[in-house]
């Protein structure tokens, strides 16, 4: 990271200019912030991994994972693996996704089977991929097949290629709860997504793409904002990521995939926000439409908020601004969410922060304190800046001499 002559390398100066707004108190905030509740649940189990290597489509298997991964994404749907031993344990009560995918559950223990059955019968919704429990959790075969009376008569036999990974046109269920596919139709999408400027491939990746979507719509899954381009087609090439800070208050972060074509605009629907804010720029836009642009491979990070935050305040309670002293403070912004940060900063003459005497503050109902203790060698003309990390709007306060 630093050369010779201790200066920094070129890889470690673009680190620091990447890494900086997670170093002055943005990490800070997403490390206490809570990622979005699950509305898709993704099974995911090793017994059935074995058994998917056993039967030779282990590989489909971890492809057609990572390819829900970036289709769910995509649609702004957060989601979460759920493994053998928290369906035992009652996960899918406990956080009560709207969909469960079952990619290649072929081996599923009795306890499993019997929570499914309780998701199932308390409204939950289920894809099936594949004929499900065809094993034990112990891979021991089952002499008959325990979902049947559940999805419907079921086959035992793996579609040899390449009709493992076709997509019938077969239409969606309205009022069954189970959908299933004896197919891994997604097992190819991450490969063709690399050749979607061949009309054959973009349309074989279009059809996954609105196949996931209808699935969503059926299980009455929705993300809390929507994208799409200028002229109105669902935006594919970004991934998302959602973190709620309280009071219908939330992050999203996007990052556009280094394979997208072209440079279109994306049009952002914020659902109930009022107010929505460029983090990283500090932009702050009405919700009715927000469109930017966004480069192959760059990065955007945006907080839909249900009210734009006020300006921060500071109040001295103990202590002088001047040197030696030590001086204890409260910062307030109005309107901010259950959860935000500010970057408290020492800066000298030219501006430049002392890090020494910087922090960050996590605030909690907009509220937060913090105490500063001003060295005697301080330089001359410092002043205190207060910056709040989701507005970028600045306090600034001269210290006496």
């Amino acid at each position: 990271m630093l050369e010779p002559d201790l200066t920094f390398s070129t890889s470690a100066q673009h680190l620091e200019q990447f890494s900086r707004p997670l170093r002055q108190g943005l990490g800070k905030l997403l490390i206490h912030a809570s990622p979005a509740r699950p509305q898709v649940a993704i099974y995911h189990s090793m017994p059935s991994l074995r058994a998917a290597f056993a039967l030779g489509i282990d590989e489909e298997l971890t492809a057609q994972r990572e390819a829900l991964f970036t289709l769910l994404r995509s649609a702004g749907v957060a989601f979460s693996l759920v493994d053998a031993r928290q369906v035992e344990q009652g996960w899918l009560l406990q956080n009560k996704p709207g969909l469960l995918i079952l990619s290649a559950a072929l081996a599923m223990s009795d306890r499993e089977i019997s929570a499914l059955r309780t998701y199932v019968q308390r409204g939950g919704r289920v894809l099936v991929l594949l004929t499900p429990a065809l094993f034990d959790e112990k891979l021991t075969p089952r002499q008959a097949l325990p979902l049947d009376d559940l999805i419907g008569s079921m086959e035992r036999h793996i579609p040899p290629a390449p009709q493992l990974t076709e997509l019938p046109n077969m239409p969606l269920p309205s009022r069954h709860r189970v959908l299933h596919l004896q197919r891994m139709p997604l097992a190819t999408y991450l490969r063709d997504i690399n050749w979607r400027a061949c009309a054959e491939m973009e349309a074989h990746c279009r059809q996954r793409e609105e196949w996931i979507h209808r699935v969503l719509r059926w299980a009455g899954v929705t993300g809390s904002f929507s994208a799409t381009r200028p002229d109105g087609e669902r935006v594919q090439d970004c991934v998302w990521a959602e973190w709620s800070l309280g009071k219908e208050a939330k992050l999203v972060g996007m990052l556009r995939q280094a394979s997208a074509l072209g440079t279109q605009p994306i049009r952002l629907r914020a659902g109930k926000a009022s107010t929505v804010i460029d983090v990283l720029k500090g932009e702050i836009w009405s919700a009715d439409m927000v469109e930017f642009a966004l480069q192959p491979g760059e990065a955007k990070l945006l907080a839909l908020l249900p009210h734009a935050p006020g300006s921060p305040q500071v109040r001295v309670l103990s202590g002088e601004w001047r040197r030696g002293q030590t001086v204890r403070l409260t910062l307030q912004v109005p309107n901010a969410p259950s959860l935000s940060a500010a970057r408290v900063e020492i800066r000298d003459a030219h501006g430049e922060p002392l890090p020494a005497l910087s922090q960050n503050l996590l605030l909690k109902e907009g509220k937060a304190s913090c105490i500063i203790d001003l060295p005697l060698n301080l330089p001359h003309h410092t002043r205190l800046v207060v910056r709040h990390v989701l507005t970028g709007e600045e306090l600034t306060l001269n210290l006496a001499e």
